[in-house]
């Protein structure tokens, strides 16, 4: 896994100017601090979809979404479960990027007067505690100044991957569903005004 990692990474270092193959071990201060750059870029990639990346993660969330409105727990697991930790092509979305399109969305719609409260009203869908331990760390880095995008690195150490990308579904899901509630309208008009707006 060490070697599989250290050739991701080889390409962010050389741009650093730092070849693996031929870079004395003399100074590893300056090699740490250039691993810790390139681990950034390298993260900064995985969570950026491309715009058809981006469609299939909202299209993720819908189906998420509807499921867990017609009471089909095991459907809404089986869907989120069916992401792949890489994507199977360019217009296929990875775990990354249904995480960072979800915290994108959930971001959006904290900082929005209209849709705030929506997200702190959400009711957790019957799941894991792993997973509802996940959503309270996206509230919460989602109240914070920097915005739980900007902390994604943090919550996937402190919850894991799966149980992030599963809170993630959960915390779109259930703002959905707050806001069909508080709004008095029909859960496809709540996608229709925060889901699909944004897959435009």
């Amino acid at each position: 896994m060490a070697d599989e990692l250290l050739a991701e990474l080889a390409p962010y270092l050389l741009e650093d100017g730092i070849d693996l193959r031929t870079t004395s071990s003399d100074d590893l201060e300056s090699l740490n601090l250039a691993l810790g750059r390139a681990v950034e870029r390298r993260n900064a990639a995985l969570f950026d979809p491309t715009p058809d990346q981006r469609s299939y993660a909202l299209t993720v969330l819908r189906l998420v979404t509807e499921a867990l409105h017609d009471r089909q727990r095991e459907l809404a697991q089986a869907i989120i479960w069916g992401v792949k930790p890489e994507p199977e092509s360019n217009d296929h979305a990875s775990v990354a990027h249904v995480i960072a399109v979800g915290l994108d969305l959930i971001d959006a719609w904290v900082a929005d007067d209209a849709t705030r409260d929506s997200v702190f009203a959400l009711r957790l869908a019957p799941w894991s505690k792993e997973a509802h331990a996940a959503v309270n760390g996206i509230l919460e880095a989602a109240d914070d100044s920097e915005g739980a995008s900007a902390l994604v690195g943090q919550l996937i150490a402190v919850h894991g991957g799966l149980a992030l990308l599963e809170g993630v579904a959960i915390a779109v899901s259930g703002t959905i569903h707050a806001d069909a509630r508080r709004c008095k309208r029909s859960l496809a008009d709540s996608v229709n005004a925060l889901l699909l707006r944004d897959d435009d």
